[in-house]
């Protein structure tokens, strides 16, 4: 049973949303209660995402007034004689690692919610490019690539964007990386994300339009990404890319991220094989090169060049 108090969080079988969120989002907690997190995150649904955008903008906030005012009048009595509850209640570091965990907290839960969330995806959005606080531009970034292929693209379409004021940050930090990339026996469950694939293939666009970016280290973030995510999508993408002749500083970094997959590359071969007979000597020797990473058989004379790699 959900209950929903005027001004308070949802209430979901005894417990507040914020409780739920923490259970679902703890890497510490068991999969059970993971789980558990998950389906009353569900249960609530749409109901909590007011309240997790709220928590994800106050993640620097300064304690209120309240906590201010009892911690000032704790500083005034004996330490022996201040209720040790209250004391760490009103202590203004433990309130801000609070927030800060509430913050992180609220973007991880945007995974339990889904695509039932997406119509939230602009709000978000926005709170991601153009708030101030570099914190909340980081942590939206994160709800964003927790809200499915949609959230994805959103957030991908963010970091693109030339001139945002806390673009370094959200390169820095590239949460949203680990959204293209398959699951591993170490990824937790809650980083899990099962569309990764489907990821990719609407992030590569904008990782291949930040190739040509001013800016080197968005160039650097966006080679790092098309060379290390899914190679079932980006493969192709850069192949497709390729083919349509871009500029060459763009389309050498391109090659070097198609490059840089190895021989999971290997069906980029016969358009590389094309290329090394490009009247071109630099496309040439890009496309060499490559081959060298991916499938450095072609490239020997005893080898027969109408044949597939193995």
């Amino acid at each position: 049973m959900i209950l929903l108090w005027p001004n308070k969080e949802p209430f979901y079988e005894g417990h507040r949303l914020s409780w739920w969120v923490d259970e679902y989002g703890n890497h510490q907690h068991s999969p059970e209660r993971i789980a558990q997190g998950k389906e009353a995150l569900s249960a609530i649904g749409t109901n909590a995402v007011p309240y997790l955008v709220d928590w994800i903008g106050k993640i620097d906030a300064e304690p209120p007034f309240a906590r201010r005012s009892v911690s000032i009048f704790l500083n005034h009595l004996p330490k022996a004689a201040a209720p040790h509850f209250l004391v760490s209640w009103a202590d203004k570091d433990d309130f801000h690692t609070r927030m800060w965990d509430q913050a992180w907290l609220s973007a991880a839960a945007f995974a339990a919610l889904g695509t039932n969330a997406t119509s939230y995806i602009s709000e978000i959005k926005a709170l991601a490019a153009s708030s101030t606080n570099g914190n909340v531009c980081v942590v939206a970034e994160c709800a964003l690539g927790n809200m499915g292929p949609d959230g994805i693209a959103a957030a991908f379409d963010v970091i693109a964007t030339p001139g945002l004021r806390q673009r370094d940050l959200l390169v820095q930090s590239s949460a949203v990386g680990q959204h293209l990339e398959p699951p591993n026996a170490m990824t937790f469950p809650v980083d899990e994300d099962p569309n990764f694939r489907i990821n990719s293939i609407r992030a590569a666009p904008f990782l291949l339009k930040c190739l040509g970016d001013q800016d080197s280290r968005v160039q650097r973030w966006a080679v790092r990404l098309l060379s290390s995510s899914d190679p079932t999508s980006m493969v192709s993408a850069l192949t497709n890319f390729l083919a349509g002749s871009p500029s060459p500083a763009i389309r050498g970094q391109a090659v070097a991220a198609l490059a840089k997959h190895g021989r999971d590359a290997r069906k980029a071969v016969p358009f590389l094989l094309s290329r090394c007979s490009d009247s071109d000597p630099e496309i040439r020797t890009e496309a060499t090169n490559a081959l060298m990473q991916i499938a450095p058989e072609m490239l020997s004379k005893d080898y027969p060049q109408s044949s597939q790699p193995p």
